[in-house]
């Protein structure tokens, strides 16, 4: 009985010494496990504030494309303007140029008759 009883001792004291061990085991692989997990954590942050940065500067320059070509289209009316300004002057001057020659001309063909008389 006492040799039974030393065996099964001996066979509790391994079995509770390897249990001891897996246990400690696990817990070093779950210490590892949340190790990984928060690099994993800390470096989807970064990527999602890179994204974040990325996504602000698009937006940014977007933005200054449109101010741009905001701007641009207001120079092309205001210089549309200024050619149909510069159209009309032009089409006035036409007008008096040739009312001055139309009176030049007369002036001549008057000045021709007072002479043939």
């Amino acid at each position: 009985v006492s040799t039974q009883s030393t065996g099964a001792k001996k066979a509790d004291s391994q079995y509770t010494a390897e249990r001891e061990r897996c246990l400690a085991e696990i817990r070093s692989i779950e210490a590892e496990t949340e190790a990984i997990s928060a690099e994993i954590a800390s470096a989807a942050s970064a990527v999602e504030s890179g994204l974040e940065a990325g996504l602000a500067a698009v937006a940014a320059r977007k933005a200054a494309y449109a101010a741009l070509l905001a701007e641009q289209a207001e120079e092309q009316s205001e210089l549309g303007r200024v050619v149909e300004h510069t159209l009309d002057l032009v089409a006035g001057h036409k007008e008096l140029v040739a009312d001055t020659l139309d009176q030049t001309l007369q002036l001549l063909d008057d000045s021709v008759q007072e002479c043939a008389k």
